[in-house]
């Protein structure tokens, strides 16, 4: 798998330096069956052999695939599957030899590719979890008004859900090769459990979601797409402030008519008045693990708030963060703070 917002290198031996000059790669970009990608490529590239003691070459091929990935908003009423719509894309490349002298067979493979990224640590080509849940982490929180989503890749024949132990709901898989059915999120409706612990099983692996219920404050769910491109919604259980900051440009204004002038009138004009919202979300109090969480909302390129099912854009304005531990500091809470992402006064 091809996670776009890291390079994903394309190893290409060279094995004939002297006469190979070098190296064509054609890629194709596409939705749907695997087996039917397009009748010409996306990209065509080429890359030449610097010296004779060349012994390979790296093609990144991400940053060509990214631009191809929209991310549809996927949401629903209840709890159910939702398919995974245009969140990946296969991508096929060609590589071909320019070589006059020796007989080089061709290297070819289809990969998915997803909006995701790995960390430094993970080293060159960083792949997704071998779970198959899209998530990183294993336990989460819920708020009982909102919403929670698994992303996963399809692999098993079911998804099933258990509330407090009880007997599994189960949802059925079908595995395929389209890209627009590969993958998938269950969407937990909060509502529609009065438990306290939901297990969500699929294959040998589980995720446990854990149902809060805030008395005080109104919860706000926030969604963002995480570290493998897929939504993930953390709630924020506490506090909300709200913010409005306002610009604009003033003129001083010749009030002088007549030799008079009224004392209503302004002498000093505004005009190009804009107001932008900014919002503080307290989180109230999570487990340590979860720091990845927040970790990948402030890596995150594209947020919302969610609520009844409307995302509403904003962006996260806390550019670092001090991760907080059990052993210092007892307990892990943190507040972000989010601009919505356009003015007041509609300019658009």
């Amino acid at each position: 798998m091809i996670l776009t917002r890291s390079p994903h290198y394309i190893n290409v031996p060279i094995n004939f330096p002297l006469t190979t000059t070098g190296v064509t790669l054609e890629l194709y970009i596409w939705t749907g069956a695997q087996a039917s990608p397009p009748a010409t490529p996306n990209y065509t590239l080429t890359k030449k052999v610097p010296s004779a003691s060349t012994s390979e070459l790296n093609i990144d091929i991400s940053s060509k695939i990214h631009d191809f990935l929209t991310g549809d908003l996927l949401s629903n009423a209840t709890t159910g599957l939702i398919a995974g719509g245009n969140t990946v894309v296969w991508a096929k490349y060609d590589i071909t030899y320019n070589d006059d002298t020796e007989i080089i067979a061709n290297l070819s493979n289809t990969l998915l590719a997803i909006e995701g990224y790995g960390k430094y640590e993970q080293g060159g080509n960083p792949d997704y979890p071998s779970t198959n849940f899209m998530l990183d982490g294993d336990t989460f929180q819920i708020s009982r008004t909102g919403s929670f989503c698994i992303p996963f890749l399809i692999v098993e024949s079911e998804i099933t859900v258990s509330e407090d132990g009880g007997t599994p709901a189960s949802f059925p898989l079908t595995v395929t090769t389209n890209s627009t059915t590969m993958v998938g999120y269950l969407w937990i409706n909060g509502a529609s459990y009065t438990g306290n612990i939901l297990t969500v099983t699929m294959g040998a692996n589980t995720i446990r979601l854990e149902l809060v219920d805030e008395c005080k404050y109104t919860p706000q769910d926030v969604c963002f797409i995480n570290k493998y491109g897929f939504q993930q919604i953390m709630p924020f259980f506490k506090e909300k402030v709200e913010t409005l900051r306002v610009k604009d440009k003033t003129y001083r204004n010749t009030v002088i008519n007549n030799a008079n002038y009224t004392t209503s009138d302004h002498q000093i004009k505004t005009y190009n008045k804009t107001g932008k919202k900014s919002v503080t979300l307290t989180s109230g109090f999570y487990y340590e693990e979860n720091n990845e969480e927040f970790e990948q909302l402030l890596l995150s390129e594209r947020v919302w708030f969610l609520s009844n099912q409307v995302f509403t854009p904003v962006k996260v304005t806390r550019s670092s963060m001090q991760f907080k531990t059990r052993q210092n500091d007892k307990l892990v809470g943190y507040k972000v703070g989010f601009d919505y992402a356009f003015d007041t006064i509609n300019s658009a």
